[in-house]
């Protein structure tokens, strides 16, 4: 397989014009591309509503927490599933 060598001569807008050739010169520096700025949101409320309910996962390690400061008392996962789930939707309601 052989390897092309493609060499680029600059030339001017108004020489590609004239050539006939549909082809800009390339920029002599780095290009630096342009983005659009990114969306600013129009409030922290707005920002912090995305959260809808806590995830099981959350709940989950807040009921173990529960149980842990209860000294591991075995017989209350349920109470402590339902505690957690009120502490942290409480949470979720005093942030929005």
């Amino acid at each position: 397989m052989q390897k092309k060598t493609i060499t680029r001569t600059k030339v001017s807008e108004k020489e590609a014009v004239n050539n006939g050739r549909s082809v800009l010169p390339t920029p002599a520096g780095p290009v630096t591309p342009v983005m659009a700025p990114a969306p600013v949101a129009k409030s922290v409320k707005s920002v912090a509503t995305v959260k809808l309910t806590p995830t099981r996962d959350e709940i989950a390690r807040r009921a173990y927490e529960l149980y842990l400061a209860r000294g591991k008392s075995a017989g209350h996962d349920v109470e402590d599933w339902a505690q957690a789930e009120r502490e942290l939707r409480g949470k979720e309601h005093r942030n929005n």
